[in-house]
């Protein structure tokens, strides 16, 4: 009986662990105005984080703009590790949505996924 709970504590462990990184909030300027949901946002210098890794959520803030841009999934954890934050952003014509957030010391967060033709435009941190 001690071996089994041994062995689940073990397994919760392994699959906490991953998660239980928290990374500061990162400055970065989105040079462009862009989509987050349904909302336009417009060009400059944000604050992103993602420290609660319960809530499924990473926010930017601008002043007084907040942005909870909700999480779909997580994506692979990058082959190379991050130091600063980068946004993977869709690009469809003159419009660009946020589609993917990347914080050092975690795995992907995919916030959209645009169907049909489009180019990625990347903002990394300072």
């Amino acid at each position: 009986m001690r071996i089994i709970v041994l062995a689940l504590f073990l397994a919760a462990l392994a699959v906490a662990v991953p998660y239980a990184v928290q990374t500061p909030a990162q400055n970065l300027n989105i040079p462009f105005d862009f989509v987050v949901g349904n909302k336009s946002y417009p060009a400059g210098e944000y604050e992103v984080n993602h420290a609660n890794m319960d809530v499924p959520a990473v926010t930017l803030r601008s002043g007084k703009t907040v942005i909870d841009a909700i999480v779909i999934t997580w994506l692979a954890r990058p082959e190379t590790d991050l130091t600063m934050v980068k946004l993977v952003f869709d690009k469809v014509g003159d419009k660009r949505i946020l589609s993917e957030v990347w914080m050092p010391g975690q795995e992907g967060l995919l916030i959209h996924a645009q169907k049909g033709k489009h180019e990625h435009e990347i903002v990394t941190g300072q």
